[in-house]
């Protein structure tokens, strides 16, 4: 016989209740379905079977998920409680209505569809709340219902409102908590990561672990720094700097141990060089000019900007003497600026039956290769008669210089 049936419902969730009895067991998806079941308004009495199916819309629209069935059920004045579940991805925050069919006695006949279908409110959402999904696995998704991690975000998201929030993301934990945050005062504006360190709100800073390190690399507007600080609770300290240009680099706080190095110049990199005074010696602005029986030789070093030169080796062999007297080579280290200003830095001369002479005394010793050109230059004794090429020969000259700081 076909009865004409009244369901009235209730859902209830139940899966908070395990949550709160066991910290450690996962929320399921499953909700309590309470109605009454009556016909001709009288209350059923007996057993029923049921079908449950959710929809996207009140009428028509598209079946969300499988058909849930619910078999001999024990109706007591009308009144049935059960479980229903249609997983976590029925629920993606889109309106749902649940659509009921019905028929009793249980086993008997065919079932009635009950109408009109009815709406479900934010209680079975309360684990699929406006774009929020939790799946079986406890994965949270925000826009999306198919997270792959423990949270996965479709789409942009932001830290605070304005730009004085100062709103930070802990990453890591214990010794190596790690931060990521935006705007900080005392700091700049942009993108701060920082290694057991942050800036507040407030502008302060915060040392987690004041036993460890701290480090920081700040993003800013068109700049790059990169700080440091050693144990004992200090904030970094910015140690290298990019500027927006992307050409200057500065490096602070670096020291280089003094290291010395040196520079040779061979014979065969002289140049010979002419020009002579009837008397030689030197002129007004203090250059020596070869004079009647001597030649003058010329070459360029190249050291590096900041070197400074310590001393400055004239090498050969000086035998040459004639009528008594002894005749000595000269070597002249010299630097001319870019308006063809020269002067002389150092000066060393043979002493005859040596091969190796030495000066430290220099003038202006520091290397600046933006303004002055530098030169060496030596001056041979030529007398009248043929020279032995073993009575007085260049053999070499050497720059030793020392690095102190660190090169551009």
């Amino acid at each position: 016989m076909t009865i004409r049936v009244i369901l009235t419902t209730t859902i209830l969730v139940v899966t908070s209740i395990a949550g709160i009895v066991s910290a450690q067991t996962p929320l399921g998806t499953h909700f309590t379905y309470q109605g009454q079941l009556r016909g001709s308004g009288i209350p059923v009495v007996g057993n029923a079977d049921f079908q449950f199916s959710l929809h996207d819309s009140e009428i028509g629209g598209n079946q969300v998920g499988m058909t849930r069935s619910k078999t001999d059920v024990a109706i007591a004045n009308g009144l049935f409680t059960f479980s229903l579940d249609f997983g976590a991805t029925a629920f993606n925050g889109d309106a749902r209505w649940i659509e009921v069919a019905v028929r009793s006695p249980a086993g008997a006949g065919g079932f009635t569809t009950l109408t009109p279908r009815q709406p479900l409110t934010a209680v079975p959402y309360a684990l699929q709340t406006r774009g929020i999904t939790v799946d079986e696995n406890n994965r949270v998704g925000i826009g999306t219902s198919t997270p792959a991690k423990k949270l996965t975000v479709a789409g942009d998201m932001e830290l605070g409102t304005t730009s004085s929030d100062n709103r930070h993301l802990r990453i890591g934990g214990g010794s190596s908590d790690g931060f990521l945050y935006g705007a900080a005062p005392a700091l700049s504006n942009g993108i701060h990561l920082g290694f057991n360190f942050l800036v507040d709100a407030a502008g302060n800073d915060q040392v987690i672990h004041s036993a460890s390190g701290t480090s920081r690399v700040s993003m800013g507007y068109g700049s790059i720094a990169l700080a440091t600080a050693g144990p004992g609770g200090a904030p970094p300290v910015n140690r290298i700097t990019v500027d927006q240009t992307g050409l200057n680099v500065n490096i602070g706080s670096i020291t280089i141990p003094p290291k010395l190095r040196s520079y040779t110049m061979h014979a065969y990199q002289f140049m010979p060089h002419f020009p002579f005074t009837t008397t030689g010696g030197y002129d007004d602005s203090g250059i020596h000019h070869a004079g009647p029986g001597e030649r003058r030789y010329i070459a360029c070093p190249h050291l590096p900007d900041g070197a400074t030169i310590v001393a400055m080796e004239l090498i050969g062999e000086d035998t040459y003497a004639i009528e008594g007297f002894d005749f000595d080579m000269t070597c002249t280290l010299g630097r001319t600026d870019f308006s063809g200003s020269a002067a002389e830095m150092a000066s060393v001369v043979s002493l005859t039956g040596g091969n190796v002479w030495q000066t430290s005394d220099i003038t202006n010793p520091t290397i600046d290769n933006d303004t002055h050109a530098y030169w060496v230059r030596v001056l041979l004794k030529i007398g009248p008669q043929i020279l032995n090429d073993m009575e007085q020969r260049l053999t070499a000259v050497r720059l030793i210089y020392e690095i102190t700081s660190p090169l551009p």
